[in-house]
């Protein structure tokens, strides 16, 4: 596939330098590289926004569900919740 495209004058010196260093065997290639970088960067971009989402809904979530689940406002195990409070023990 053939495609032209047009880069700033620091883009294309330093994608040039990256062909005269050996680093890349053509501008081509150096553009894939970055493209191939692009990706990830937009992927991991994705996850985060995803997971970033799934935490807002689930603290969205009605506190009584949250609470039948014992996430919040459950009492702690060793609570007596029928205790004397005059007992000091």
């Amino acid at each position: 596939m053939t495609l032209s495209i047009h880069l700033t004058r620091d883009l294309e010196q330093f994608a040039r330098a990256c062909v005269d260093t050996g680093r890349y065997d053509s501008m081509s290639a150096v553009v894939r590289e970055g493209l191939k970088l692009l990706r990830e960067v937009e992927d991991r971009r994705r996850s985060v926004i995803e997971a970033a989402a799934g935490a807002v809904q689930g603290a969205e979530e009605p506190v009584e569900e949250r609470v039948e689940d014992g996430a919040v406002g459950a009492e702690p195990p060793d609570a007596v919740p029928d205790a004397d409070p005059r007992d000091p023990f």
